[in-house]
C-alpha cells in the first residue's frame, strides 16, 4: 500500500525549481511514500533535443529530491506541440532520449517514471490527428524499456465519464488497455473540479451518488480485465484553504465559483462556508469508495495543488469523522 504525492516544478529560464511551499521531509511527515514529479508545458525547458532537455531535470531532483520520486515524460512542449512524432516510433525519439537521460542518472531516489498526458482516450486515432493523443506501439516500446532497465511507470488519466469503457484505460476494440502497460494507473474522477459529468450519451449533475457509480465502475472494469493495477486519484487545491482566497477573491480549480458564491463582499462567514464545503467535497473521495467498495483503495494518488496546507487542511477534516485521508 503506497501513497503517491503530486509534486510540482517549473523551468525558471536557467533551471528547475519547486513550486511546493516546503520541503521532501515535510512532504514525507504528510504520509506520502513517492512524489510524483510534474509540470505544465509551459514551464519546461525544450530545445527539441530530449536528452539534452531531460538532463537539466534529472541533475535538479538528484540535488534536491530527497524522497522516493517518479520523474516526468513530457508530451507537450511550450507551445503545446507534441515533443515528438506521435504516430512514429519509440526508438529514436524525444522521449528516448529523455528518458535514457534519466536512467544513467546514480540517484537512487529515482523509482520510475510518470506519463504526463493525462488522455484517457489517447489511443484514438482522432486523438492522434489532433496532435492529443499516441500510437499504443510508442507507450508499449517506452514501458518495455523502462521496465527492462528496473523502473516503474506510472499514469494519471483524466476521465470525467461514466463510460469509462469507452476509454484507452481498458481494452476497447482494437486497441489495448493502456492499463497493461503501466505499474500504476490512477484515474482521476474530477468530481472536485465539476458539477456535470456524461455517460457519451446524456450528461447529469455530477453529485454524489453519481460519484459512487462512478467508483463502482472503475472497479467493476478492474475485475473483468484483471487490472489490478488501476486505482483512482484525490483531489483537493488551495480553494479549500480561507488564506488563499481569502486573498485572491477566486477558486483554484474547485466546482463552484467563489465571485458568484460570495462576490461581490466576499465576507468572512461566507468564505468560510465555502471553505468548508470544498472540504466536504474533497472529503467525499473517501465517503464515496467506502459506499461503492465497502473500503478505501490502499494505494492512492493525491493532488493536492502545491501547498502543503491542503493536506494538514484535509487531515484535520477527516479525523473528525474518524478517517485518515493520506
Amino acid at each position: 500500500m503506497s501513497k503517491f504525492g503530486l509534486w510540482w516544478v517549473k523551468w525558471n529560464g536557467s533551471g528547475y525549481k519547486s513550486r511546493m511551499s516546503g520541503t521532501a521531509r515535510e512532504f514525507r511527515n504528510l504520509g506520502f511514500d513517492s512524489a510524483v514529479v510534474l509540470f505544465s508545458y509551459k514551464h519546461i525547458r525544450y530545445t527539441g533535443n530530449g536528452r539534452e532537455d531531460a538532463h537539466y531535470l534529472s541533475r535538479y531532483l538528484q540535488d534536491e529530491m530527497d524522497i522516493s520520486y517518479y520523474a516526468p515524460i513530457p508530451f507537450f512542449n511550450p507551445s503545446k506541440r507534441p515533443v515528438g512524432d506521435t504516430a512514429g516510433r519509440f526508438e529514436g525519439s524525444y522521449w528516448a532520449g529523455w528518458i535514457e537521460d534519466f536512467m544513467t542518472s546514480s540517484d537512487t531516489n529515482l523509482k520510475g517514471f510518470y506519463w504526463t498526458l493525462e488522455n484517457a482516450w489517447m489511443f484514438k486515432e482522432d486523438q492522434i490527428q489532433k496532435q492529443a493523443g499516441i500510437s499504443f506501439s510508442i507507450i508499449r516500446d517506452m514501458a518495455e524499456s523502462i521496465h527492462n532497465n528496473g523502473f516503474e511507470f506510472i499514469w494519471i488519466p483524466s476521465a470525467c465519464t461514466l463510460n469509462l469503457a469507452g476509454t484507452n484505460i481498458f481494452p476497447m476494440g482494437k486497441y489495448p488497455g493502456a492499463f497493461e502497460f503501466f505499474d500504476y494507473v490512477f484515474v482521476q474522477p474530477n468530481y472536485y473540479q465539476k458539477s456535470i459529468i456524461s455517460d457519451g450519451k446524456h450528461t447529469y449533475r455530477y453529485n454524489y451518488e453519481k460519484l459512487v457509480e462512478w467508483i463502482r465502475t472503475l472497479e467493476s472494469l478492474k475485475n473483468r480485465h484483471d487490472a489490478f493495477n488501476v486505482f483512482m486519484e484525490m483531489e483537493a487545491d488551495r480553494s479549500l484553504l480561507y488564506n488563499y482566497i481569502s486573498k485572491t477573491h477566486i477558486e483554484e480549480n474547485f466546482r463552484e465559483s467563489l465571485i458568484e458564491r460570495c462576490g461581490p463582499r466576499f465576507t468572512h462567514e461566507c468564505l468560510i462556508q465555502y471553505t468548508n464545503d470544498a472540504k466536504e467535497t474533497a472529503f467525499q473521495y473517501i465517503t464515496a469508495q467506502k459506499d461503492a467498495l465497502g473500503w478505501k483503495y490502499g494505494n492512492l494518488a493525491y493532488y493536492f495543488s502545491v501547498d502543503f496546507d491542503v493536506i494538514r487542511e484535509m487531515e484535520g477534516f477527516s479525523r473528525r469523522f474518524g478517517e485518515e485521508y493520506v
